[in-house]
Order: structure tokens, then C-alpha cells, then sequence
């Protein structure tokens, strides 16, 4: 695990320090927010680190802040760049973000503080429209412009994402890094087993087929590629596979392929791997199907004076894969949920399924509805509602379906064209951490939940180590893949009302989950935002497919959060769910009391936790 620091105040320019904590305080009371004592300590931590890794080079520090969503990190680099402007500090900042969007509206917010645009860089890859529109944005657009990514051209505030700094801009002179979000040192890719070897199959028939017309380079490949293809087959789970050298140089290889391949490229980003000489993991998947791994460092060992922002630091098991990064120990709870609750039930809600239901069944899936009908009438008592789904793919669309369900249960009326009453905001998987323009939707609705695959969790997790051989159990891996999950809910939650924080108490909220995991979730989501509560959602749409312990434990959760005493005999429990025998009963109630904090058996009664004792009846 990465070791634990406490920062010490060895702050050299305690005027920039000062003043960007001043301006810091000053932008989250204008929106709204009331700071406690705990966030202002813990604020004044991160600013003094700036300050500290500028004037302290050579101590080489990488240091992630853990702060929760909504605590001022991202403010707190506003506040820092306002205040350096001001004192007209040279310093050369570097801001990385994971989408370009946050990074068009970080600009945006430092033209607003008073930092000129001529100071500050916006550097991407994507074409700017003036019309951009952030529920469902053109591919590849973005609402600024990008300025020039001459390295010689960089201006003293450098705004960039996650993606260009790994490529190609991680040689750029700065005196600090500021990090928003996870920082990876390393990236992996995983390639489907399954798809590499029909292509190769695909290329080996097709020379065939041509017989003497063949080139003698596709010849050449074929031949190879047999090798090949006996090796993938081969073998082993967790075998480290190296190749024989292509017989044909990578730009003959490549023009090989394409007169067979045409625009598929998925052989020829195989070649290239090959070529650069990358070692290739094989992980055998029953379940999921079997990949070849692939890991690149790329964030230098000679990297450093990098200030991390990263709330999900110390719920991502991923993390402890590398040693580099130091976490600053927080002394107290910064943030307090106890005005959130989240309803959750039991519900197939894997982007696989949800895809394949929108085309098998025309969309008519009833987790579907289940939202369709829940956001509509929280819409009706003018909720504002936020809901996260997966992207339009082909003609599985599912926000155009989600939309349609939606109308029907508002009795025909668009959601957007609501006369009275709340509004609907829609973000998919991929936004979950980059805007911070939601907080007055006080529900948060989720139609599917974003599961990594194994391979890509396991990629990942290589990549962070730099160490393609490190072992890893499925235990392990399993825990990997949760522990994302986790994260991903965690910061969609965070978009919503709860992300404000006043004097340490997150905004009031409701969220709805629905998963076939969503007691693992709970107990999970539970560390990640202390105070939060729960409580099992009736559904009507949703056809219950758990197991009789699974209906047992849903019965009784629901019948322990009505309850308004603190003490309930197991013999009154047991007889809310008459369908099940007793030792179902027994084994979903010990789930129950490992899951949560709040009840606790003595005797034959349960009996409730407040302020951390144990109500007992006076008998």
C-alpha cells in the first residue's frame, strides 16, 4: 500500500499560499457552500503542497489528496492560478483532466477569475463547435478552441487532458503538475483472444484463396502468422508470451495486411506491438473470453513535483499497485452524507444486457420503465433529476428509448417541454467525473451501471505496477473490478445535489441504484460516503429473479428501515417473510449484519446503533 504522509507547512511563499487559500474560500462560499473547519484545513494542505513542490524540486514528491467530490480540489486550482496571476508569480503550472469539456470550462472559470487567456494553453485533439451541447455532444467536439501544442508556444498555464500528457507531453518544462483525478503511471490494453486469432485466420485464408496471386510479403505474413497462431492456442493462463520478429519490415507488414484487411486495423496494431517489442500476457477468461495484455509506462520514473486530486484514491484497489504516489492522511471525516439516501434494488443493469435487450426487444426492457416511471413522477413534484446511461451505439439507443418511456409516463409531455414542475439532465458513462454543472439536481437515477471487463481491470492494474509479470489472483482481480465499479458510482453520485458541501453535510439527495451487486455497492458506497443512508426500493416493473435468501434480505432491509423503534424481535422479523425456512432466514440476516453498521443481535432481538451504542430495552 502506498505509504501515508502527513504534509508538513514548510511553505516558502506564504503570500501565494495566503492568497490562493483567500481566493479558494472565496469561490466556494459564492457558490453556495458554507466551509467547515475540517475542508479548510484540509484545502490549506493541498495549497500549501503547490507552493511547496514549486520551491522544493528536489524533494521529488508525488502526493494524492483523497478529498471527497465536491470539497474544492478542482476550486482550489482555480484559486491557486488566480492568486499566482495576481502576484505575477512565473510559476509554470500544468493542469491535466480526464475529459477536454473540464478543461473548457476550467478556462472559462480562470478567464472569469481574472486570468488572461494570453497566460493560459488549452491543448486537444478535437474539433471546436460553437453549438456544443454537453447531454449528447458530436464525437470528438469540444466548446473551445485548442491553442497551439508547439511545446515552444506553451503559455504559463497549460490545460491538457489525461490522454495528450501520456502522449507526447510528458517532456514539457513545468514547475508543477497538477494532477485532477487518477494519475496512472502506466497504460495497458487488452486485446480479445477470440478476435486477434479470427483475424489472423481471416488473413492466413484469404492468402490461400489467392494462391499465386498472393505477394510474396502476404506470403511471407502467412507463414509467420502460423507460428503464431500455434502460440496464442497454446498458450497458458498468466503465460507471458514473446513472439518471432515479423519476417517483413512493420511498413510492408502494414500495407500486407491492408490489401486484405482494408480499413481493419486490428492486425496491423497487432504487427505494432510486436515490432516495439512488447511482452503480451495471456489471461484465459471463461466467463469473459480470453485476452492478450499489454502494458506501456508512461509517466517517466524522472516525472515528478505532481500534485494529485484524486477522490476516489482510497477506494480504488488498483492504486496499491504502485509505490511512487504518497497519500496525504486525512485526520478527520471532511464530509458528511447522512442527508443522502439511495434506493436500490435488484436488476440486471451490465451495459451487455441493457444493449442486448434494447435489440432484442426493441428497447421494451423493464428496467427501462422502472426509471421511465420513477423519474417521471419525480419530475411531476418538480424534482430536478439527473440520470446516467450508456451511449447510443448503432440502433441500440437507449436515451432515445429512456426518453420515449419517459414521455409516455408524463403523459405524452416531453420531458424538456415541462410547463411546471422539475427538469431532467442526462450524462453518459464518461462524464461521470468530468462536470460539475449538476448540483441542483437533488435525484440521481441510474439506467445501467459501467462494469470494466476483467481484462481491461487487469490491464490497468499491470500498467500502474509497470510490472507485466506481477502476480494476480482472481481473488485479487475480482476485488479490482468491484472496487471500479465503485468508484464509477461514487463519482456520478457526486454530480448531483450531494456534491456541495455545507460546513461538512453534503446536500441533501436521493439516488436510485439498480444492480444485481447493489448490496455489494452498498457496503462499499457505505466507507466511500460516511453517513449515507439506505433503503431497499419497491419496484414495479422489475421482475424479481434473486434467490429466496436474496428476496429474504430485501424483505427484511426493507422492514429494519420502516422501522421507527429501536429494537425488533427476530421471531416479529422472521414472520415478514413467511416463504423461506428458518436457516434462510438466519443465513440472510448474518448477511444483513455483516453488511451494515446499524443493527446488532443480542439474544433473540436486533437492536439499533445510535451514536455509536447499543439501545437496549430496559428488560
Amino acid at each position: 500500500m502506498s505509504k501515508i504522509v502527513t504534509l508538513k507547512s514548510s511553505v516558502t511563499d506564504h503570500e501565494a499560499h495566503n492568497l490562493s487559500m483567500q481566493y479558494t474560500i472565496d469561490i466556494l462560499e459564492k457558490h453556495g457552500n458554507v466551509v467547515s473547519k475540517a475542508q479548510w484545513i484540509a484545502l490549506y494542505q493541498v495549497l500549501g503542497s503547490f507552493v511547496s513542490t514549486i520551491a522544493l524540486p528536489e524533494q521529488k514528491r508525488r502526493t494524492a489528496f483523497p478529498l471527497p467530490c465536491g470539497a474544492g480540489k478542482t476550486t482550489a486550482i482555480r484559486g491557486f492560478c488566480k492568486a499566482i496571476n495576481e502576484l505575477d508569480r512565473a510559476y509554470k503550472i500544468v493542469v491535466c483532466a480526464g475529459k477536454i469539456e473540464a478543461l473548457c470550462e476550467l478556462k472559462r472559470d480562470l478567464i472569469a477569475d481574472d486570468v488572461p487567456e494570453a497566460k493560459i494553453s488549452l491543448l486537444h485533439s478535437y474539433q471546436h463547435d460553437p453549438k456544443f451541447i454537453s447531454q449528447n455532444p458530436e464525437q470528438g467536439t469540444a466548446s473551445e478552441p485548442s491553442n497551439s501544442d508547439d511545446l515552444n508556444e506553451l503559455r504559463q498555464i497549460v490545460l491538457l487532458s489525461h490522454a495528450k500528457l501520456h502522449y507526447g507531453y510528458n517532456k514539457m518544462p513545468y514547475d508543477l503538475l497538477i494532477h485532477d483525478e487518477t494519475l496512472f503511471v502506466g497504460q495497458g490494453a487488452a486485446l480479445q483472444l477470440d478476435t486477434v486469432i479470427g483475424e489472423i485466420c481471416k488473413f492466413i485464408g484469404q492468402v490461400r484463396i489467392k494462391e499465386r496471386a498472393a505477394t510474396d510479403d502476404q506470403k511471407a505474413l502467412a507463414g509467420w502468422l502460423m507460428e503464431v497462431d500455434d502460440k496464442l492456442s497454446n498458450a497458458s493462463d498468466d503465460e507471458v508470451l514473446k513472439f518471432p520478429d515479423l519476417p517483413i519490415p512493420i511498413t510492408d507488414a502494414r500495407k500486407a495486411d491492408k490489401a486484405i484487411h482494408g480499413h481493419d486495423d486490428i492486425l496491423r496494431n497487432f504487427f505494432k506491438l510486436i515490432h516495439e517489442g512488447y511482452e503480451m500476457r495471456m489471461l484465459r477468461d471463461k466467463s469473459q473470453g480470453s485476452s492478450l495484455i499489454t502494458i506501456k509506462q508512461t509517466i517517466p520514473d524522472h516525472m515528478n513535483n505532481i500534485c494529485i486530486l484524486d477522490a476516489s484514491y482510497n477506494i480504488r484497489k488498483v492504486m496499491l499497485a504502485d509505490k511512487t504516489i504518497n497519500a496525504m492522511y486525512l485526520h478527520e471525516n471532511i464530509k458528511d452524507h447522512s442527508d443522502v439516501t439511495i434506493y436500490h434494488a435488484y436488476a440486471r443493469a451490465g451495459r451487455t444486457s441493457i444493449m442486448e435487450g434494447l435489440q432484442q426487444h426493441g428497447g421494451d426492457i423493464n428496467l427501462f420503465h422502472e426509471v421511465a416511471e420513477l423519474i417521471a413522477r419525480l419530475l411531476k413534484v418538480g424534482r430536478n433529476v439527473l440520470m446516467f446511461t450508456f451511449k447510443d451505439v448503432d440502433n441500440r439507443k437507449p436515451i432515445s428509448k429512456l426518453r420515449e418511456l419517459i414521455t409516455k409516463y408524463l403523459d405524452g409531455v416531453d420531458p424538456d417541454m415541462l410547463s411546471a414542475g422539475g427538469k431532467l439532465e442526462i450524462l453518459t458513462w464518461g462524464y461521470e467525473t468530468a462536470l460539475n454543472t449538476f448540483s441542483d439536481c437533488d435525484a440521481v437515477v441510474f439506467a445501467g451501471l459501467l462494469t470494466l471487463p476483467h481484462s481491461t481491470s487487469a490491464a490497468n492494474y499491470l500498467a500502474h505496477a509497470r510490472d507485466i509479470k506481477k502476480n494476480i489472483t482472481k481473488e485479487v482481480l475480482n476485488e479490482i473490478v468491484q472496487s471500479e465499479k465503485v468508484h464509477y458510482v461514487y463519482q456520478a453520485l457526486s454530480r448531483g445535489s450531494c456534491r456541495v458541501m455545507e460546513n461538512g453535510k453534503a446536500r441533501k439527495m436521493d439516488a436510485y441504484i439498480f444492480s444485481n451487486d447493489h448490496l455489494k455497492l452498498k457496503k462499499a458506497l457505505m466507507i466511500a460516503m460516511p453517513g449515507v443512508k439506505f433503503v431497499p426500493y419497491q419496484t414495479k416493473h422489475l421482475k424479481l429473479k434473486a434467490s429466496k435468501r436474496e428476496q429474504c434480505k430485501n424483505v427484511f432491509l426493507n422492514e429494519l428501515a420502516k422501522l421507527e423503534v429501536n429494537e425488533i424481535s427476530l421471531k416479529v422479523l422472521y414472520g415478514f417473510f413467511s416463504e423461506a425456512g428458518s436457516d434462510t432466514k438466519k443465513a440472510a440476516l448474518d448477511e444483513i449484519l455483516e453488511d451494515t453498521f446499524e443493527w446488532y443481535k443480542q439474544g433473540r432481538s436486533l437492536y439499533r446503533f445510535i451514536d455509536d451504542e447499543i439501545i437496549l430495552s430496559a428488560a
